[in-house]
């Protein structure tokens, strides 16, 4: 399954004066993810969770998702893992409470806007392609980051197909126009490297700050 948001017309259809597109991940790359998680088992928590039942239930998804990888992570394929392996709560208020969660605004990476902003500001395209549940992330990214971090975007797609043949489509497009994908996951790095030859990747972990891609792709463009 593979479903778009567009923010707005993209500003991909004449490149004459874009340097660049950056194809971004979104978790753990823009946004912080273990600090979400973090509050979720907090809020679990709060509601009387045992940790045993979280852990069966994170288990249990795990085993499905690995067995289809057509179903990721939702809130929904959450409150039902729970359910299956034996806990009791209210699901509204459950729900209401990760929703509040998401709108606190504090799991956007602090450099985010100033580094999207700098690099529209020199010619640069944003779009995000992010593999998960559409509903889920497309609910995430709306709430928990504000309408000021979505404007950068011409294009947010989530998917649940490889990268590789999302990011394809959008090279085959633009052969000419240097593409830059950023990801934290080594194995959607290694299968964009195999099947895009032209693309320039940056495997997004530990020494890596959303500057230092700033600095990089800047720099990569400067010297081409």
């Amino acid at each position: 399954m593979q479903n778009s948001w567009t923010m707005r017309e993209p500003n991909i259809k004449n490149l004459k004066n874009c340097r660049g597109i950056i194809v971004w991940d979104f978790d753990r790359v823009l946004f912080d993810t273990d600090k979400l998680l973090g509050e979720r088992k907090r809020i679990m928590r709060r509601h009387g969770f045992s940790p045993e039942i979280v852990k069966k239930a994170s288990a249990f998804m795990a085993r499905l998702i690995a067995q289809t990888a057509a179903r990721p992570f939702s809130t929904a394929f959450f409150l039902e893992s729970l359910k299956r392996n034996g806990a009791r709560f209210n699901e509204k208020v459950l729900k209401d409470d990760f929703r509040k969660m998401l709108v606190k605004y504090q799991y956007l990476d602090p450099q985010a806007e100033r580094v999207l902003h700098g690099l529209r500001k020199k010619y640069f395209v944003h779009i995000i392609v992010s593999w998960g549940s559409a509903p889920y992330q497309y609910k995430k990214i709306k709430t928990a980051c504000g309408s000021s971090f979505l404007r950068h975007f011409s294009k947010i797609i989530v998917t649940t197909k490889p990268k590789h043949s999302v990011i394809g489509k959008l090279t085959r497009r633009f052969p000419e126009t240097p593409t830059f994908f950023i990801d934290d996951s080594k194995e959607h790095v290694a299968l964009v490297r195999k099947y895009i030859s032209r693309i320039k990747t940056i495997r997004y972990s530990r020494g890596w700050s959303l500057k230092k891609v700033e600095r990089v792709i800047t720099q990569r463009v400067k010297d081409k």
